[in-house]
């Protein structure tokens, strides 16, 4: 989030709203004379994040609760076409949170994934908005070029816009973009077509789907994967609302 270097200028801003210091107050008492610290800060959003765990869809009831009721007939077989060989889909967004970026205590060697979707390709030679080139940015390998971690799908129907931009509106385009094994854009700064990406992830490969397989993932992905207790969960609500 670019806060690095800005350390001093992001704890004053914290350290001169009142509210905020008699909430690092009350999660920090015995740091009474300044509970806001760089260390606080860390600690409470990294708690804060972690508490938010959603594990209460439908889908969880099919494959947790052993429910074999609870999705539809279209969200059983968008399920079925997502754990396909054929689509690929779970290779990126596999484990039980969608995402291939997960580690239980057992985890022998922890993995962080990170793969180019074939989103871009504007100088036909694997090139990326300047502002976004992903894992490139850190390693500096031309191979890292548009390379992303994949995020979880979980209560994918909130959070659009997609793609690790929000440059795609839904979820049909997604899948589109996918069945191509890459996204053509045809004209503007970033026109190109991201199927020839030479840095895209193997798996980007395309496939065919008909329109009802289409309708049946996006299904699965935005309702059997919504978490309503989750997303209505007092705790999470706004801290500022009135």
């Amino acid at each position: 989030m670019a806060i690095t270097g800005q350390e001093d200028e992001v704890l004053t801003r914290f350290g001169d709203d009142p509210a905020y210091r008699k909430r690092f107050a009350l999660a920090y008492p015995e740091d009474a004379d300044d509970p806001v610290t760089w260390a606080n800060l860390i600690g409470g959003l990294g708690s804060f994040v972690r508490s938010m765990v959603s594990f209460r869809s439908r889908y969880d009831d099919r494959v947790f609760g052993h429910d074999l009721s609870s999705l539809t007939a279209s969200e059983e077989r968008g399920l079925g076409l997502f754990f396909s060989e054929e689509l690929q889909c779970h290779h990126c967004h596999g484990s039980p949170i969608f995402s291939a970026s997960f580690q239980t205590s057992t985890t022998a060697q922890p993995v962080r994934p990170f793969f180019n979707t074939g989103l871009y390709d504007v100088d036909g030679d694997g090139g990326y908005p300047p502002d976004n080139l992903g894992l490139f940015g850190f390693t500096g390998d031309e191979r890292d070029i548009g390379r992303f971690r994949p995020p979880s799908l979980r209560n994918l129907a909130v959070t659009g816009p997609y793609m690790h931009d929000g440059s795609v509106e839904t979820l049909e385009e997604v899948l589109d973009i996918y069945a191509a094994g890459g996204r053509v854009i045809e004209d503007g700064p970033y026109a190109g077509d991201g199927r020839d990406n030479p840095h895209k992830s193997p798996f980007i490969s395309g496939f065919p789907l008909t329109d009802q397989q289409r309708t049946d993932l996006v299904a699965f992905l935005r309702d059997a994967l919504l978490d309503e207790a989750f997303l209505e969960d007092p705790r999470f609500a706004d801290p500022f609302a009135p």
